[in-house]
């Protein structure tokens, strides 16, 4: 049997879990079309003045019950005058029609809204769980928090700051490749951080005196199970500002700390680019959905 049949045979038989809903968080550079890639058949809705569903084809049902809501403040959708916004609108097109995202819409980047899992970040991710405690009040659905990459950073800072009955509604956080800080990523990165950094402090909404995601998992919930997803052939994300955090918890004597290492995935694709991997993702967090969900 080859790893594509064992996964089908995985979709259907965990298609029902109608019990779970999913508060999804993207990564920088993406808007929340990227839910597609986790959400099979179902996919992922967005809110608000550009409403849309999209749905990638044979992409794995990894997440459940995707929640619908707004997009970030830092994505935008529709006319613009500004030709930068035109090139990432031709280059987000172009994904859509590549990875075969039926229903998703071309956008653009606001740079100036960018604050990469800072502040205003935290407050809509924390927005969209009251709405989603409120709209699923009495239903005893289990929430479980998504977050890829600067989504996984976000969420990781978003649980750790938000109030305790807020905390208390939390089943399970998987966090796919998180940075610990944007200071250590970049330097880790490059020699020359300064630059870069330089660029997110002139023309971005970043404030580098905000809550690093380091200084979050100090305080992190130990009673909320968390899951890290990190691949060998990841080319974006060092293992070091991922396996910084799991260090802390596991310091800290977080009981329920798990951690998936894939083979062959690389950073945007470790939902969709390997089938090996793939299996083996589906089958980690169906084993942790029937044990915390």
């Amino acid at each position: 049997m080859t790893e594509n049949q064992s996964l089908e045979i995985l979709q259907k038989t965990y298609d029902g879990r109608n019990d779970i809903v999913t508060i999804f968080s993207q990564g920088f550079g993406a808007s929340r079309n990227q839910g597609s890639k986790y959400g099979g058949k179902d996919g992922i809705t967005v809110t608000g003045s550009h409403p849309h569903k999209s749905i990638m084809a044979n992409s794995p049902k990894l997440l459940y019950g995707l929640f619908a809501y707004e997009e970030l403040c830092e994505i935008g959708y529709g006319f613009t005058l500004n030709p930068i916004h035109w090139v990432i609108q031709i280059a987000s097109f172009y994904i859509i029609w590549y990875r075969l995202i039926k229903g998703a819409k071309s956008y653009y980047i606001r740079f100036s809204k960018v604050n990469l899992a800072g502040k205003n970040d935290v407050l809509q991710h924390q927005k969209a769980l009251y709405s989603c405690i409120k709209k699923n009040d009495g239903k005893k659905k289990k929430i479980v928090l998504f977050g890829c990459s600067k989504g996984a950073s976000l969420t990781l800072t978003s649980v750790s700051l938000m109030e305790k009955k807020l905390k208390s509604k939390i089943s399970l956080v998987i966090l796919e490749a998180p940075f610990d800080s944007i200071e250590n990523f970049l330097k880790k990165k490059s020699f020359l951080s300064s630059i870069p950094m330089l660029f997110l402090k002139i023309f971005t909404d970043y404030k580098n005196e905000y809550t690093t995601p380091e200084e979050a998992t100090r305080n992190f919930p130990l009673n909320i199970p968390v899951v890290f997803v990190t691949s060998k052939c990841d080319e974006i994300m060092p293992l070091e500002c991922t396996t910084n955090l799991i260090k802390i918890l596991k310091d800290r004597g977080h009981p329920n700390v798990h951690h998936l290492d894939l083979d062959k995935s690389h950073h945007s694709q470790m939902s969709i680019g390997n089938a090996e991997d793939q299996l083996k993702y589906k089958k980690f967090l169906e084993n942790l959905y029937d044990k915390y969900c």
